[in-house]
């Protein structure tokens, strides 16, 4: 379990108190998912515990940024969420405290963008769903662009997620979620992209990488789901 000391050092220029907080709700979000939902994570060995690095993960539902907090504890994290999710109660509160950036998907991304890039030059780490949107039948879609200029600007590597499970417990057409349902999270090794001969980040595949490792780790998490659900 991350030590309270040792969050400072893993989010330079954060204050201690909004880390403490910040640990404080994820260890709450651990205790559900664990009660709630079986949660198990497998890769937290790859996560970097310096520098800048952005976790990419597939988007099943609401309980996604939550639990990805809670897998990616070691480092804490701002996620990047839709802003009319704010105004769920008390989702909208939880997203707050755990430092989450809004994402206006009406007048675009471009605030977000700039808010993730500053995390990263500071040496802080972002998580992104770079679908966009949670998805409709819990099958992976498409990823947007946005992470490859994060990639290209801030030269930060890329650790993939994947989580499963999480559709089942709380689809797009559920009001709340179920419990009793086994939630799955996998963390891949990071993704670095390459540079060429005058220093330059190139990105240009970066985002087919990702997805291809993400979709990867989503059938180790549904093979492991299978498992627990046996």
């Amino acid at each position: 379990m991350t030590a309270y000391g040792d969050l400072v050092s893993r989010a330079p220029g954060r204050k201690w108190a909004e880390l403490a907080w910040y640990e404080t709700a994820r260890r709450a979000c651990a205790l559900v998912g664990a009660t709630g939902f079986r949660l198990s994570v497998r890769g937290r060995e790859h996560i970097p515990l310096s520098g800048p690095v952005i976790f990419a993960s597939n988007h099943q539902s609401f309980l996604d940024p939550a639990f990805c907090g809670v897998a990616t504890g070691w480092r804490p994290s701002r996620p990047m969420a839709r802003e009319s999710l704010f105004r769920i109660v008390p989702l909208g509160t939880l997203l707050r405290t755990l430092g989450t950036v809004p994402v206006n998907m009406e007048g675009g991304a471009v605030a977000a963008l700039r808010s993730a890039m500053a995390e990263l030059d500071a040496g802080r780490a972002v998580t992104l769903f770079p679908e966009g949107t949670r998805s409709r039948d819990g099958e992976l879609g498409e990823f947007r662009p946005g992470l490859a200029l994060l990639v290209r600007r801030c030269r930060a590597p890329v650790v993939p997620l994947a989580i499963d499970g999480s559709f089942d417990a709380w689809p797009r057409h559920r009001r709340l979620p179920r419990l009793g349902v086994p939630v799955v999270v996998e963390i891949g090794a990071p993704i670095t992209a390459g540079v060429d001969e005058s220093g330059a980040i190139q990105a240009a595949n970066i985002v087919e990488e990702v997805h291809s490792a993400v979709r990867d780790l989503l059938a180790q998490a549904r093979a492991r789901r299978a498992i627990m659900c046996a």
